[in-house]
C-alpha cells in the first residue's frame, strides 16, 4: 500500500509540474526534454510561483520613420521627397532659366537621361538656387541628394529668395504613391502611424512652417518653427498644431478649430513664404534631415 501511495503522489507531482506555464508563459517550461518527463521536487528551481508574478500593461513611445530622405523612397509609403516654388501664388516659370531654344534642352521628362550642362541658364532671379533638371520629370529643381557625409543625405531649399506677396518655396513628401497620389491615410489603409503623438525631424536654416496637409491644399494643420544657425531636432506634439482653412478656429463663430486628425493627412510640407513684416525671413536656406513619427503603444511588463 505504501508503494502504491508513493507512485500516486509522484504521478500527481509530474502532472502538476509538466502542465503548468513557466514565468515567461511557455507551456511546460519546468520540464527538461529527453528525461522521460520525470521531475523530482528537489530539482525544481527556487523561484516564486506564477501566481505571485504580476503583469501590467504600460505605455511606451517609439520612433517610426516616415522618410529618411536618404536617396531611397519612404519604407512605409514608397514615395520620394520633392520641392516646388510659387511666384505670386502661381507655379514659378522655370523655362526662363533653361535654354529652351536648344533642341538638346527640352522641358519634358527625359527619363534617366541627364541634360547637358549648357541647358541651365543664370538663375539670379530664380526663387531657388537648386540645380534644374528634366530627369525623371518635367523641368524641376533638384532638392534631394544633399550629402551630409556618406551615406547620410538630406533635402534642401538652397538660397531661396522671396520678393513679393504669394512667393513660396517648399519641401514635401506625399503619403500616396503613383495611382494613390493625393489619398490620405484613411484611404490608404496604412496603420503604421496609428498612435502617433508627435512628429520629429532634424533641420538647420530659415524659419518655416511644418504642415500636415489634407487632400485639399488649403486645409491643413501647421506649426511655426524658428530659424536655427546650427543643426537641431524639433519635436512637435499633435496638440501643438493649429488649423488653417476649414480646420481653422473661427472667433466670430466661436469655434476652436478642428483637432489634429492623422487619418485626414495626405502629405507633409516644410514651407517658407514671403513675409512683408519680417524681411529677414525672405532669404536663406533650409535643410531637413529626416521625418519620424513618435508612436505610443501598449505592451505588457512583468513585475
Amino acid at each position: 500500500m505504501f508503494k502504491k501511495m508513493v507512485a500516486a503522489s509522484a504521478a500527481f507531482v509530474l502532472f502538476a509540474c509538466s502542465s503548468g506555464d513557466d514565468d515567461n508563459g511557455n507551456p511546460g517550461g519546468n520540464s527538461s526534454p529527453g528525461t522521460g518527463g520525470e521531475v523530482s521536487s528537489s530539482s525544481l528551481p527556487d523561484e516564486p510561483s506564477s501566481s505571485s508574478v504580476a503583469k501590467v500593461t504600460v505605455l511606451d513611445t517609439g520612433a517610426v520613420s516616415v522618410s529618411a530622405f536618404n536617396a531611397a523612397s519612404s519604407q512605409i509609403f514608397k514615395t520620394y521627397p520633392y520641392g516646388y516654388t510659387l511666384k505670386a501664388g502661381e507655379a514659378e516659370d522655370l523655362t526662363q532659366f533653361w535654354d529652351v531654344s536648344d533642341p538638346e534642352c527640352p522641358v519634358e521628362n527625359q527619363g534617366s537621361a541627364t541634360p547637358p550642362e549648357k541647358c541651365a541658364l543664370d538663375k539670379t532671379n530664380a526663387i531657388l538656387q537648386n540645380v534644374l533638371t528634366n530627369r525623371y520629370a518635367d523641368l524641376h529643381y533638384i532638392v534631394d541628394g544633399i550629402s551630409l557625409g556618406y551615406p547620410n543625405q538630406a533635402i534642401k531649399l538652397d538660397r531661396y529668395n522671396l520678393t513679393g506677396e504669394g512667393d513660396q518655396a517648399a519641401l514635401g513628401i506625399n503619403l500616396g504613391a503613383e495611382a494613390n497620389e493625393g489619398k490620405n491615410l484613411e484611404e490608404l489603409g496604412k496603420t503604421e502611424l496609428n498612435g502617433t503623438v508627435a512628429f520629429a525631424y532634424r533641420y538647420w536654416g530659415g524659419a518655416h512652417s511644418f504642415r500636415a496637409v489634407s487632400k485639399v491644399d488649403d486645409d491643413f494643420w501647421y506649426f511655426e518653427v524658428p530659424a536655427k544657425t546650427d543643426t537641431v531636432e524639433v519635436k512637435i506634439f499633435l496638440s501643438e498644431f493649429a488649423g488653417m482653412g476649414s480646420f481653422a478656429a473661427n472667433e466670430e463663430e466661436g469655434t476652436e478649430g478642428t483637432p489634429f486628425d492623422l487619418s485626414k493627412v495626405a502629405k507633409f510640407l516644410w514651407v517658407v513664404e514671403y513675409d512683408a513684416e519680417a524681411p529677414g525671413k525672405n532669404q536663406g536656406s533650409l535643410l531637413v534631415d529626416y521625418l519620424s513619427a513618435l508612436v505610443e503603444y501598449e505592451h505588457e511588463r512583468t513585475e
